[in-house]
C-alpha cells in the first residue's frame, strides 16, 4: 500500500516579456493511494487484487482556468502454473474518472493580456471495462508459445456549457475493441533466438452524439475497423561480447474517444475533435548491435537505427489563427539511430552517454500538399543524455543528469520554433532499512527558462527548479 501527496503553489508559465496582470502561477495539488494484495489459493495459483484512487486540482494559469480529476481503478487477477503445460494468467479491470474543466478567453487579445472571461465548462465522465488472458508453454524442446486476448470498452460523455451565451453541448460517445495475439519463440541453437508473432485488431466506434437543449445538432460517424499486425525479429550472439538483431512489425492505434469528440481551449487557442479519424497504422523496421567493449560490464557499447511509416497518423492541422483540429495526415515517416555507452566502472561508480537522432516529417498529405516535407510537431532532432552515479544506495548515492534537447517545432506548419535547451538534474537517496528509503530530487538544478512548447502566440515556459524529497516505505 502506497500514499502520495503533492501541493505546490506553482509558478508562472507564461515569459516575463508576455505576460501580463491576468497571469496567475499554474498550481497543482495531489492525492493519490494505491494498495495491492495477493493470495495463494493453491500451491499453483496466486490471486491479486488492486486498486488506486486519485484525486487532483489545478489551476491553468489565470483565475478562471482551473480543472479537477477524479479517478477510481481496481483490478482482479489470477495466475497459475501447470507445469509441463506452462504458465497462463488472466485479468480483469475496470476504471471510472471525472474531469471537471473550465477554460477562459485572456482579454482584450491573447497577447495583450489583461484579464480573462470565462468560455467554456466541461463535465467529463467516463466508464472503463476491459481484461485479458494468456497462456504460454513450452513447444518441442527448442521453443515456446505464447497466445492470448483482451477485450475492453469505454463509455464518455461531456457535458459542456459554452459562455457568454450558456449554450449546453452533451457529447456521448462508446468504443470497444477485442483483439487476439500469438508468438512463437524459437531457439534452435544458444545463439539464435527467433521470434514470429501476429495480432489481430477488431475496433468499433459507436452512437456519437452532439445535442443541444433543442435536439442533436450534428451526425456523428460510426467507424469500424480490423487488422491484423504481424512481426518478426531475431537475435543472434556473434560470441560472448557481440550481439546484433533486427525486427520488422506492424502496430495499429485506434483514435481515443478524447480525440474524436471532446473540444477544449488554452490561451485564446481552440483544439478541435474530430468524429471522423481513421485509425493510426505503422510498418516499420528496426536493427540493432550491442557489443561489450570491457568485460563484466566496465564498458558496454548499444547501437540501433529504425524506419517507421505512419499511415493516417493523427496530428494537429492549424485551421487559422486560433483553432487547430485533429486530422488524418496521408502519411508520416520517422527515420532515427541511439548511440549509448554505458561504464560501469566499479559497485560505487556508473556512468552513462546517449544520443539520439529522430527525422520525422510528412510525406504525403493529400488534402494539404503544401504540409508535405514538413516536420512533425514537438519532435527534437537530436538529444543527448549523459549521467553520472556515485556512492551505494546502502550508504548513499548521488546521481548527475543532463539533457539537452534541439529545436523543435510546436505546430504543423512549422512557424512556431522551440529553442534548444539543457536541463541539468540530481537525486540523492539512501536505504535505511531493506523496506524505506530516503530520497530528495532535483529538477533543473540551474533554474534555467527555456521555452517546452507553444500554443498559438503564447509561449510556454518549461518546469523551473523543483525539489522533492520522501520518504519511500514498501510494504
Amino acid at each position: 500500500m502506497s500514499y502520495r501527496h503533492f501541493d505546490t503553489t506553482g509558478v508562472f508559465t507564461v515569459p516575463s516579456y508576455q505576460r501580463g496582470p491576468v497571469d496567475d502561477p499554474v498550481g497543482s495539488e495531489h492525492h493519490q493511494f494505491t494498495g495491492r494484495v495477493s493470495h495463494e489459493l493453491t500451491s499453483h495459483t496466486i490471486a491479486t487484487i488492486s486498486g488506486t484512487y486519485y484525486r487532483e486540482d489545478r489551476s491553468f494559469g489565470t483565475p478562471f482556468s482551473q480543472g479537477s480529476r477524479t479517478i477510481g481503478t481496481v483490478s482482479f487477477g489470477l495466475k497459475g502454473e501447470q507445469g509441463v503445460w506452462g504458465m497462463w494468467e488472466a485479468k480483469t479491470f475496470a476504471q471510472w474518472q471525472t474531469f471537471n474543466n473550465q477554460s477562459a478567453a485572456v482579454l482584450p487579445s491573447p497577447s495583450v493580456r489583461l484579464f480573462d472571461q470565462l468560455d467554456r465548462r466541461q463535465t467529463i465522465p467516463s466508464n472503463d471495462v476491459g481484461g485479458m488472458a494468456q497462456w504460454s508453454a513450452p513447444l518441442f524442446s527448442f521453443s515456446r508459445i505464447v497466445v492470448g486476448g483482451d477485450a475492453r470498452a469505454i463509455l464518455m460523455q461531456s457535458e459542456e456549457v459554452l459562455v457568454p451565451s450558456h449554450t449546453p453541448l452533451v457529447t456521448r460517445g462508446k468504443q470497444v475493441g477485442i483483439g487476439t495475439f500469438g508468438e512463437w519463440i524459437i531457439e534452435p541453437f544458444d545463439a539464435l533466438v527467433l521470434t514470429a508473432g501476429a495480432r489481430w485488431d477488431w475496433w468499433k466506434n459507436f452512437h456519437g452524439t452532439r445535442t443541444t437543449a433543442s435536439g442533436p445538432i450534428a451526425q456523428t460517424q460510426d467507424n469500424t475497423a480490423g487488422i491484423v499486425n504481424p512481426k518478426f525479429s531475431l537475435l543472434y550472439s556473434l560470441n560472448d561480447r557481440v550481439r546484433i538483431g533486427g525486427s520488422v512489425y506492424q502496430a495499429f492505434r485506434a483514435p481515443t474517444l478524447n480525440e474524436l469528440y471532446r473540444d477544449f481551449s488554452s490561451s485564446g487557442f481552440t483544439f478541435l475533435s474530430n468524429d471522423r479519424l481513421e485509425p493510426e497504422r505503422l510498418t516499420g523496421a528496426d536493427m540493432k548491435v550491442e557489443v561489450a567493449l570491457l568485460a563484466d560490464g566496465r564498458l558496454d557499447f548499444r547501437a540501433s537505427g529504425h524506419y517507421d511509416e505512419i499511415k493516417d497518423q493523427i496530428l494537429f492541422v492549424t485551421q487559422g489563427p486560433t483553432s487547430a483540429m485533429r486530422q488524418n495526415i496521408g502519411k508520416g515517416r520517422s527515420v532515427g539511430a541511439d548511440i549509448e555507452l554505458r561504464s560501469h566502472l566499479d559497485d560505487r561508480l556508473y556512468v552513462s552517454l546517449g544520443y539520439s537522432f529522430v527525422d520525422s516529417i510528412i510525406t504525403s498529405f493529400p488534402g494539404n500538399p503544401s504540409r508535405e516535407g514538413l516536420r512533425i510537431p514537438n519532435v527534437s532532432q537530436h538529444q543527448v543524455t549523459t549521467a553520472l552515479t556515485i556512492g551505494q544506495a546502502d550508504l548513499a548515492q548521488l546521481t548527475l543528469q543532463a539533457r539537452y534537447l534541439s529545436r523543435q517545432f510546436s505546430d504543423d506548419l512549422n512557424r512556431q520554433p522551440i529553442a534548444d535547451f539543457i536541463v541539468l538534474d540530481a537525486m540523492l537517496r539512501k536505504r535505511i532499512a531493506s523496506w524505506a528509503e530516503l530520497y530528495i530530487n532535483g529538477e533543473n538544478l540551474t533554474d534555467r527558462q527555456y521555452i517546452a512548447t507553444q500554443t498559438g502566440s503564447i509561449k510556454t515556459l518549461g518546469q523551473p527548479l523543483l525539489i522533492l524529497g520522501g520518504l519511500r516505505i514498501d510494504l
